[in-house]
């Protein structure tokens, strides 16, 4: 229940604002998922089961590419946005430094 009422919130704040699009990327595989840093300053898309990419949103400019060899589960930026953990469907976890 209060899963539903958090997401019932997040969506009236939603639709109380006229979206904006502030910029688009490209990746050269379907996107799967998408991973936005505290502040806004980087954004991270994951690709394909091994691989993710790192963007600025500044200066949309690709920053790098995050390979692994096993597939993401889970990923989140630390508070600060200066760090990017990815959770593995094994159990292993990487920490980034963006």
């Amino acid at each position: 229940m209060r899963r539903l009422l958090c997401a019932l919130a997040l969506l009236g704040a939603a639709f109380a604002q006229k979206p904006q699009l502030v910029g688009e990327f490209t990746v050269p595989d379907v996107a799967r998922a998408v991973v936005l840093a505290p502040g806004g300053k980087h954004i991270v898309v994951a690709t394909a089961p091994t691989k993710a990419t790192l963007f600025d949103t500044v200066t949309k400019s690709k920053l790098r590419d995050l390979d692994s060899t096993e597939s993401a589960a889970a990923a989140a930026f630390s508070p600060d946005g200066s760090l990017l953990g990815v959770a593995h469907e094994s159990g292993a976890f990487q920490v980034w430094s963006v």
